[in-house]
């Protein structure tokens, strides 16, 4: 058996397999799914002083997002930040086009309110002892509801 040199044609699409540090995203969440903060694969230098020969003193995590919620979802005044990214409570999709900043997330079948905590619309699944628009059997320290 012998092995010959392939020549890619023209038609290949050839690909960079080089990887820029700032590409991965990684998601810190809570034990219900909740993503707290969102980093880069990148670190961040903190310099020592403010004189020009100043030497790296530690590194610091590069954080793209950053929130604290109430225990329905809706995120607290001031400790939330974002940078482009798109989910939030529950790992849901944010959707702040229709009511504010952080006030309406999207799943495939539903709308979700988090400062009232309910459904805008029934559950296909519904559970005969509560209300159709109810989430996380209003309990969202221990459930998680399922999307």
């Amino acid at each position: 058996m012998t092995l010959e040199a392939v020549t890619p044609s023209p038609h290949t699409a050839h690909y960079n397999a080089k990887q820029k540090a700032g590409d991965k995203r990684y998601e810190l969440a809570n034990h219900l799914g909740n993503v707290l903060n969102v980093v880069l694969d990148r670190k961040l230098p903190v310099p020592t002083g403010t004189s020009p020969n100043q030497t790296i003193a530690s590194y610091t995590a590069d954080v793209v997002s950053y929130s604290d919620y109430y225990p329905f979802g809706m995120q607290m005044p001031g400790r939330y930040g974002t940078d482009g990214y798109r989910y939030g409570f529950q790992g849901q999709e944010k959707d702040d086009e229709i009511k504010g900043d952080g006030n309406s997330y999207t799943t495939d079948f539903r709308q979700y309110d988090p400062r009232v905590g309910k459904w805008l619309s029934i559950d296909p699944k519904s559970n005969s002892k509560e209300s159709p628009y109810t989430s996380m059997s209003n309990n969202p320290l221990i459930f998680k509801d399922q999307l």
